[in-house]
């Protein structure tokens, strides 16, 4: 998603007349996304092959589907606002010889902070990191990652899981959690259905920059990594060597998104979990990508 020019909490999304929304704002309890009322809010994210964002889509170029069902877009707009990010920064032995990329990527993405973005680095080796303080100026992160040097095994599982727990305490509405490894975990103690579990109920979008295993774009660690982030919202980019990830970084846009509003075409009288689908019609869907978040759940009172 190129962190370009924005104002502090700039927001572009047209108002409806709907008087019964309920959204999950960051200040709430659950994590979880949910619809209380009639109204569903889905967030999606449209790129091209060069990964640039586009933001001039309308109700027109987009599909979406409910458990199967299409439903009418009730609205469509593009939402820009401060940045909450939970940075996961593999530290491990197998990334020697990736780490100074992966460090100068880092750099490239703090680089482009805005007005009111937060960010907090988590460090990992064989264990679960420690907590990690949200910081507003980059220049404190920079400061802990340049102490920092690669040993040990990979505990990423555990690291994903510390992440997300860290993106619940964030102060701003727009959550990420940015995980830059290799993918391997050979010391984890959780197991990943537990870590795929959480990041689904979590309202943080995951983005992965992944240095597949042996050069395997296809490696079973990458496809692991790849399902986590899409099914959150969020991507994986995956870099075909290691020159390839300061640039990739440099681009990636995770504060524009767009937000798709709809009434469902259906209820039940207890809490149930919805499957969303979001296509792009006409002659986007030749040349553009669409992200989005998976899954919803619903409380009918």
């Amino acid at each position: 998603m190129g962190l370009g020019r924005h104002t502090r909490d700039k927001r572009k999304v047209r108002c409806i007349p709907f008087l019964f929304v309920a959204l999950p704002l960051a200040s709430q309890p659950s994590e979880t996304l949910t619809a209380e009322s009639r109204l569903v809010m889905v967030n999606a994210s449209v790129y091209d092959n060069q990964n640039h964002f586009h933001a001039d889509m309308t109700a027109e170029n987009f599909r979406v589907l409910d458990d199967g069902s299409e439903v009418a877009l009730a609205s469509v707009g593009v939402e820009e606002v401060p940045l909450s990010a939970v940075i996961l920064l593999d530290a491990s032995r197998s990334m020697h010889s990736s780490y100074d990329a992966a460090l100068d990527g880092l750099h490239r993405f703090l680089d482009k902070a805005q007005a009111g973005d937060e960010f907090c680095l988590l460090a990992f080796q064989d264990h679960e990191p420690a907590d990690c303080r949200f910081e507003r100026d980059p220049m404190k992160v920079r400061a802990q990652a340049a102490h920092i040097r690669p040993h040990g095994g990979t505990a990423l599982g555990d690291a994903l899981l510390a992440g997300l727990a860290m993106a619940k305490r964030s102060r701003n509405a727009r959550r990420v959690v940015l995980v830059l490894s290799d993918g391997l975990d050979n010391s984890s103690s959780h197991k990943w259905a537990e870590v795929r579990r959480m990041a689904v109920e979590s309202t943080a979008a995951v983005y992965a920059l992944n240095l597949p295993v042996w050069g395997d774009m296809d490696s079973w660690q990458t496809l692991r990594l790849r399902r986590l982030a899409e099914d959150t919202g969020g991507r994986l980019l995956a870099a075909r060597n290691v020159k390839e990830l300061p640039a990739l970084l440099e681009h990636l846009e995770v504060r524009q998104q767009y937000v798709l509003t709809f009434v469902p075409p259906g209820a039940t009288g207890h809490r149930t979990k919805h499957q969303v689908t979001v296509r792009l019609r006409g002659r986007a869907a030749e040349h553009l990508r669409v992200y989005w978040r998976h899954s919803y759940s619903t409380v009918v009172h």
